[in-house]
């Protein structure tokens, strides 16, 4: 359950990030991609250094929102740092 809002969530915070900075935006479907792997990676992360979240606790708001918040922030972290590397190859 985890990694299901973990994934969702980072594709919404990967294209709401790559569509605010449009000279580092790696396109609209590149952004959700990048945000679902940022996502899934971040909330992976989270689920072996801490808590096993939605898991351990039962499902409560905090708890969800936790996962979101987890991959939302993964997601556009990605896009934040591919975008970067990869603005001096488009110019």
């Amino acid at each position: 359950m985890e990694l299901l809002i973990g994934l969702m969530s980072g594709a919404l915070g990967g294209t709401l990030v790559g569509g605010r900075g449009k000279s580092r935006s790696l396109g609209l479907f590149l952004n959700s991609l990048t945000g679902i792997a940022g996502g899934g990676l971040a909330v992976k992360v989270q689920t072996l250094l801490g808590p096993s979240g939605l898991a351990s606790r039962g499902v409560d708001i905090i708890s969800l929102a936790e996962q979101v918040a987890t991959g939302a922030a993964g997601g556009a972290a990605l896009v934040i740092v591919l975008g970067f590397a990869t603005s001096p190859l488009r110019g």
